[in-house]
């Protein structure tokens, strides 16, 4: 989306047109590629895809965090 917006406001707001041939089709297809790989990457899993197991919880330590105990 972050693509897409400015590239196509390019061409609403500043009246920007196609180059002509080889360059129009790379232009477009690239543009395709960009909507596609989107909506590819946007969409929810398949439910029945099974979840990822949930992290083990380890048990709090009774000692702050970077101390030692007294010897």
């Amino acid at each position: 989306m972050t693509n897409a917006v400015p590239i196509a406001a390019g061409f609403v707001l500043f009246g920007e047109t196609l180059p002509h041939g080889v360059r129009a089709v790379a232009q477009v297809t690239a543009f395709g590629c960009l909507i596609l790989s989107a909506v590819a990457l946007g969409r929810p899993d398949s439910p029945d895809a099974a979840p990822a197991p949930a992290p083990s919880a380890e048990p709090a330590s009774a000692e702050p965090a970077g101390e030692s105990p007294p010897t």
